[in-house]
């Protein structure tokens, strides 16, 4: 999926995905909202988001997750194979 497919599927709510990272291993967040609408939930909401061109920067939240929990996590769409519960074939 591209990056752009990623975004209006997730829109401007809470998504969990699975992917793969760039060192083989499954890359799982179970609760995150898209680093553009992410201002709500960090620690500095006036922080400009720049994300890479071909990633997805989202920000990890949660109730129950400890302070040093909630981070940014940066998402290959290429290679996500499930999002909200979804499974997608990799491209």
């Amino acid at each position: 999926m591209t990056k752009q497919d990623f975004k209006t599927i997730v829109g401007n709510g809470f998504f969990s995905c699975a992917w793969i990272k760039n060192d083989g291993q499954v890359g799982i967040v179970k609760r995150a909202i898209l680093g553009e609408h992410a201002h709500r939930h960090t620690n500095n909401p006036t922080l400009p988001v720049r994300e890479h061109q071909d990633y997805v920067l989202g920000f990890r939240v949660g109730n129950g997750l400890t302070p040093e929990h909630k981070r940014w996590v940066s998402i290959n769409p290429l290679t996500v194979f499930k999002l909200n519960g979804v499974r997608y074939a990799r491209q």
